[in-house]
């Protein structure tokens, strides 16, 4: 395989669950890209990830990677002529927040969970992680990513892949 995938393991690691969906990250990445031989790349996976310096300092899971030679089918149609178009993946960046909690609803468009008897937006939550990294990111490189924020509403692990797979 010509892209190589990364998981960045910490010295202290005990087995955390972020350590394990990382894990099971980097195996589907490799089961995935096995099946485009042509693409070059690198994946990188982090896991409780501590951003000094930022108001919200804590990130489950960061997921970063730039490709060469990968297409992948749009799943929106081309409007002018009602077909799926390929689209070009040359890097991401997720920001994933790793939820299991048992009492999660939807409250409008946030998602909220129950946490020591109290409602809390994980939604919102998720947005500040993004802009804590931006912000750590631009502080030690002069550089703002384009982030996107992920949230599974269950920590299985092919689930939290799928819906990487679908925003590549």
């Amino acid at each position: 395989m010509s892209i190589n995938i990364k998981l960045h393991k910490r010295e202290d690691e005990t087995n955390s669950r972020e350590f394990v969906c990382a894990q099971e990250m980097e195996n589907s990445f490799k089961k995935y890209f096995s099946n485009f031989p042509n693409t070059k790349g690198s994946i990188d996976i982090y896991y409780s990830l501590t951003l000094n310096g930022q108001s919200v300092r804590d990130i489950d899971l960061l997921v970063t990677g730039t490709l060469e030679n990968f297409k992948i089918k749009s799943l929106i149609v081309d409007p002018t002529d009602h077909q799926k178009k390929d689209v070009i993946v040359h890097s991401f960046c997720y920001v994933i927040e790793l939820k299991d909690h048992s009492e999660a609803y939807l409250d409008s468009t946030h998602i909220m969970v129950r946490y020591n008897k109290t409602n809390k937006d994980v939604t919102n939550q998720s947005e500040n992680q993004k802009y804590a990294f931006v912000n750590y990111f631009n502080n030690m490189y002069n550089y703002k990513p384009f982030v996107t924020v992920m949230i599974p509403a269950h920590n299985e692990e092919e689930w939290i892949f799928g819906c990487i797979q679908s925003f590549l």
